[in-house]
């Protein structure tokens, strides 16, 4: 089973808790102060990995595919007298 890897927003102590613990309030061994340990982080994108982040990707739209226009917005501002 994979850890958690977090600071203590108090003392900044370096904790590692088990996964299934995510959510929970548990006393910082530390500083005795009450902390939450986080939720794990996502699981990386495929595409982050193979350092396609930042770059463009063409993406082919059925010939049908159409765009809605934008709906038109009437703004009316009024002055102080």
């Amino acid at each position: 089973m994979s850890e958690i890897n977090f600071d203590c927003a108090n003392c900044g102590q370096n904790l590692d808790a088990p996964e299934h613990m995510a959510g929970l309030a548990i006393l910082c061994p530390a500083c005795k102060n009450e902390i939450k340990i986080p939720l794990p982080p996502p699981p990386k994108d495929q595409e982050m990995e193979d350092g396609l982040k930042g770059k463009t990707v063409r993406i082919d739209l059925p010939p049908d595919f159409e765009v809605p226009e934008p709906k038109r917005r009437i703004i009316t501002i009024k002055r102080p007298d």
